[in-house]
């Protein structure tokens, strides 16, 4: 009978405390080499080639102008919401340059949908609506 086995784990607990990590009172636990968390993004590799966007199943990845570019044929940027991303990664797969790269932050909760934690950008129009407010 589990009836038992029950009082037994939740008398445990009112004792010892709960099994849970209490965060963010208590440090998180390290992440995996591979773990799948917000990606990195190289804006110097990048060629703008679009193959990202192509396979991105939810359209987190999308091409922007990127107006600094002096070279006409690295005019278009990548940009990810990670409102959007589902982390598959496919993205990282598909990039020739290996441009998108695995990343180790994933504390990513906000209440601005703008927020830096969820665009991966460095475009000058955000940066200046960031200073703006």
């Amino acid at each position: 009978m589990a009836f038992p086995k029950l009082v037994k784990i939740g008398l445990r607990q009112l004792i010892e405390g709960p099994y849970t990590n209490l965060f963010p009172k208590t440090p998180p636990v390290p992440v995996p080499k591979e773990f799948r968390g917000k990606p990195r993004y190289d804006r110097e590799k990048c060629i703008g080639c679009g193959a990202c966007v192509k396979v991105c199943p939810s359209g987190a990845v999308q091409l922007v102008e990127d107006p600094r570019a002096e070279d006409p044929k690295k005019k278009k940027k990548v940009q990810f919401y990670m409102g959007l991303c589902i982390f598959c990664y496919f993205c990282m797969e598909a990039c020739p340059v290996d441009a998108i790269s695995y990343g180790d932050e994933w504390i990513l909760s906000s209440y601005d949908k703008f927020d830096d934690k969820l665009i991966v950008s460095d475009l000058p129009e955000r940066e200046q609506a960031q200073k703006e407010g």
